[in-house]
């Protein structure tokens, strides 16, 4: 068994276990146990099977996730969690909302702490009401080593291209087929009248090069092509241009290496004018911009706000794990939320176990009824009432609602979402009833017209 000197990580990537060291290096009396449902990285000695995690005492000092979206598993430990009364952390890598303009393309967890890499990245949580008061800004701890960056010298011109995986293989990318084509032919244009050679890096998800490589054949483009994982920061090392739309971390470890970037101005972006490569860009003009005053001015803007002060980052997450005192949680507010996350990923009996353990009387019968009735309308209005101040809470509603009693006979049998994992939902600011109206009207007509054309099919 682990004791009160012990500390769970769940991790979903091989990256976690060198982010882990980062933060244990400060935790050098504490034992450490490493837990995922990813195959490939079990060892069965430093990282185990989530199954095994019920091994865990119950005065541990804190279960930290790796990222704060809803997966089965992840809410499995929260539950474990919530029922062992142990403090449940998550370590938020990304800037996703600074990089997506404010949206948020996943839920997030009912957390007692969330540990973010910006303050900028915190307003913008707080802005969505995501867990308002339990948002903690450390500073991103995972860049890479300063003196093995300096040490290495760029020996020729090469462009790094990042892209999105594309929106049919990542249901929160909104990277299209035909947003795909504009970035390559951009591209193709830069490459064509710069002296600058070209390596493609594939996001992670996109585990085929086929069609990239169709892409390129077409537009006639050279180009190195990368797929999986690697190391990131290496890669960018030994490339001094960084293109990318903008809307990935990865554009924030470039900057936080020095190098130059090119940002494809397809979409919305973070990124002042200067930055961006369109198709009427006057490239020589561009390239000027570089290494011009107004261009240094906007590194040191990006890098002061999105970036700031990393150096002690990682000892922040190791402190606050370290002191924790007097642990207290919201236990009703915990449940709540579990108890909607397991009903949006159709696991109905951890559901209603979790709403079981609510004890505003008020709320867990209205939820109640609103879970198991037919008959929904009625009650999510009432509902609305009782979470006014819980925008989160409303979001769920609305969705298990539209979904429930519309949307399934559209996407019935149709694999829309990943079955693990509760998707970003795009109605999601719909929580007022005069919006939640509208909404039941346009999918009441089109469930209506989708059906007559079956029937007309089958006829």
């Amino acid at each position: 068994m682990i004791n009160s000197k012990s500390i769970a990580f769940y991790i979903a990537g091989e990256k976690h276990l060198e982010n882990i060291k980062k933060i244990t290096h400060y935790l050098p009396n504490y034992r450490i146990s490493i837990f995922t449902s990813c195959m490939n990285l079990i060892d069965g000695k430093r990282v185990k099977h989530i199954e095994l995690l019920k091994e865990i005492s119950r005065d541990t000092r804190a279960v930290c996730l790796f990222m704060a979206y809803p997966t089965s598993e992840r809410l499995d430990i929260q539950e474990f969690c919530l029922l062992n009364n142990i403090p449940c952390y998550a370590i938020e890598e990304g800037n996703q909302l600074t990089l997506n303009n404010g949206r948020v393309n996943h839920y997030f967890t009912p957390l007692d702490l969330i540990f973010v890499p910006s303050i900028r990245e915190k307003e913008l949580l707080i802005k969505q009401h995501v867990f308002c008061d339990n948002l903690i800004s450390t500073g991103w701890a995972f860049y890479g080593n300063d003196k093995n960056l300096k040490n290495q010298q760029l020996i020729s011109q090469k462009a790094l291209l990042f892209l999105s995986p594309l929106s049919k293989i990542d249901i929160v990318s909104n990277e299209m087929v035909g947003i795909r084509k504009k970035i390559i032919k951009l591209v193709k244009r830069f490459v064509s009248k710069s002296d600058y050679s070209l390596t493609i890096k594939l996001h992670p998800n996109e585990k085929s090069d086929i069609n990239i490589n169709k892409l390129l054949l077409k537009e006639k483009l050279k180009a190195t092509v990368i797929l999986g994982t690697c190391d990131i920061q290496s890669l960018i090392l030994n490339h001094s241009l960084i293109l990318s739309r903008g809307n990935s971390q990865t554009i924030l470890e470039a900057l936080y290496q020095d190098k130059k970037i090119g940002i494809i101005n397809i979409g919305k972006n973070i990124f002042p004018e200067i930055f961006h490569l369109n198709m009427d860009t006057s490239i020589p003009k561009y390239l000027d911009s570089l290494n011009s005053q107004e261009y240094e001015k906007e590194i040191k803007y990006l890098k002061r706000v999105h970036i700031g002060d990393t150096k002690y980052s990682a000892l922040k997450i190791a402190e606050y794990i370290h002191n924790v005192k007097n642990f207290k949680r919201d236990d009703d507010r915990f449940s709540i939320h579990l108890c909607l996350l397991f009903y949006l990923l159709n696991k109905k009996e951890k559901s209603y176990n979790i709403l079981s353990l609510v004890n505003d009387n008020n709320k867990k019968e209205y939820l109640k009824d609103f879970l198991t009735k037919s008959k929904k309308r009625k009650v999510l209005f009432e509902l609305y009432k009782i979470f006014n101040n819980d925008i989160l809470v409303k979001r769920y509603l609305s969705k298990i609602f539209i979904d429930s009693s519309y949307l399934h006979v559209i996407t019935h049998d149709l694999e829309l979402t990943p079955k693990n994992e509760v998707p970003f939902f795009w109605g999601k600011n719909i929580s007022q009833e005069n919006k939640i109206k509208k909404i039941i009207d346009i999918t009441r007509n089109l469930a209506t017209t989708i059906k007559s054309y079956i029937r007309k099919k089958i006829s």
